[in-house]
């Protein structure tokens, strides 16, 4: 049986169950199919005829209202994904407007995962949208460079951002390290505003410390975040679901000399953390008991990275690329099964042409990597191909470079594909946006 409603009826986009097709032939007997579905026969609606997903990554479809407007809209919002699914059973996945659990009169458009088999939550990675995909025309040069809705927020974010990464829970919610200002921010990547900074931790004896320099940041898929700082060899870790404040983490074994570079293993047990010492050696954590070692090739040397800079797990094949100082400012690939380093990985030997500075690296879910430098921004395909992004198409000069000197982490958004590029030393945050 097929429900379907229009405008957002209580059926939304139609639900389907078994038997009794029949019903739909003659408007009376639609009644009595009604009165016949048990309440266990309801299921999810079908948004938008299952173009859905489609249209949250940024085909042009027009689609209904997800759910009627008594049950969510801008002008009222919802606690929760479970409080609009325990009044609208049938509420699809989708985008959806809840309050901030930090701040009830900020208002946020996030993703819901109402078909989560763990109960219907704000898409958390449990879902196909966990490190999203790269929009294809960035392939084509159909792209266009946007800023933040409201600019505000390039003037909050403070000088020299050095990370940019997507909330684990909340893909609206962006956290941003910033090195000069010292600060960590979270932000609102819809509306453009601030929701909180932090400028200091605790350390391991309970004491308040003044962030210096934080740079490194990634999130696990438990949606804690981590920071680390170049000044220091301390790490710090904020957890959900109120971030109240960072805490930094104390080794078991081991330690790190300072760090920059941060990435976090898929099921969040192992961090790893690029340094800025002599060695440029990555450090392996384990964050059942926060013991460290150093990461070495096969053949029992360090890893020897460009100025300590940034590097990131690929998800097609498990290992950790980075810059790589010794293969000539290109990439390789670590595999922590065996130790064994490969020059250019899956990518083969990609070169990067006047990256003087390669700082940035972000790998998507199919494996196509962003690299950023200081004049540059490329993204990779696993076959090699090599494609440069420039703003609007304008080649960048020396009086006009891109994206404010992007080298630092950039953020894929997981829902449209789009690149988010903190600008190092614009103060600005740029979108690099599929057509």
């Amino acid at each position: 049986m097929t429900l379907a409603g229009a405008g957002g009826g209580w059926f939304g986009g139609g639900v389907t169950g078994g038997g009794g097709r029949a019903c739909a032939v003659v408007a009376l007997a639609l009644l009595a199919c009604l009165a016949a579905v048990s309440v266990s026969e309801a299921q999810q609606a079908e948004y938008c005829n299952g173009q859905g997903p489609a249209a949250r990554l940024g085909f042009d479809i027009q689609c209904e209202a997800i759910v009627p407007a008594a049950i969510n809209s801008p002008t009222n919002p919802s606690a929760s994904c479970l409080a609009i699914q325990d009044a609208y059973p049938p509420a699809p996945d989708g985008a959806y407007y809840l309050t901030d659990a930090t701040n009830s009169s900020l208002v946020t458009k996030s993703y819901c995962f109402m078909s989560n088999p763990k109960g219907a939550s704000v898409d958390n990675g449990d879902s196909m949208y966990n490190r999203g995909v790269l929009c294809a025309n960035l392939w084509t040069d159909n792209y266009k460079l946007e800023y933040p809705k409201n600019l505000e927020v390039a003037t909050k974010l403070g000088h020299h951002q050095r990370s940019l990464v997507q909330d684990a829970n909340d893909p609206n919610m962006l956290w941003n390290s910033v090195s000069a200002s010292s600060k960590i921010v979270k932000w609102n990547l819809e509306l453009g505003t601030q929701v909180k900074e932090w400028t200091q931790y605790t350390d391991t004896n309970g004491n308040t410390q003044n962030f210096a320099h934080p740079e490194g940041m990634d999130t696990g898929p438990d949606g804690k975040v981590y920071a680390t700082q170049v000044t220091s060899a301390k790490i710090m870790v904020a957890e959900p679901p109120d971030y109240e404040t960072f805490k930094e983490l104390k080794w078991s074994s081991g330690s790190i000399v300072s760090g920059r570079g941060s990435a976090v293993n898929a099921d969040g047990t192992i961090l790893y953390t690029s340094s800025t010492d002599n060695g440029r050696s990555i450090y392996r954590i384990d964050r059942s008991d926060n013991s460290v070692t150093i990461v070495k090739d096969q053949n029992g040397a360090y890893l020897n990275l460009y100025g300590g800079v940034f590097m990131d797990i690929n998800p097609v094949d498990g290992r950790l690329y980075y810059i790589d100082y010794a293969n000539g400012m290109r990439i390789s690939a670590w595999n922590p099964v065996d130790n064994v380093v490969q020059k250019g990985g899956l990518y083969g030997d990609a070169t990067f042409s006047h990256h003087n500075n390669n700082g940035g690296l972000v790998i998507d879910n199919e494996g196509n990597m962003v690299v950023s430098s200081t004049h540059n921004m490329d993204v990779v395909k696993p076959d090699g191909t090599i494609k440069r992004i420039y703003p609007n198409s304008a080649v960048p000069t020396a009086t006009n470079q891109l994206y404010g000197n992007p080298y630092a982490r950039c953020g894929i958004d997981r829902r449209d594909g789009s690149i988010i590029i903190p600008g190092t030393l614009s103060h600005q945050v740029s979108i690099v946006k599929c057509l």
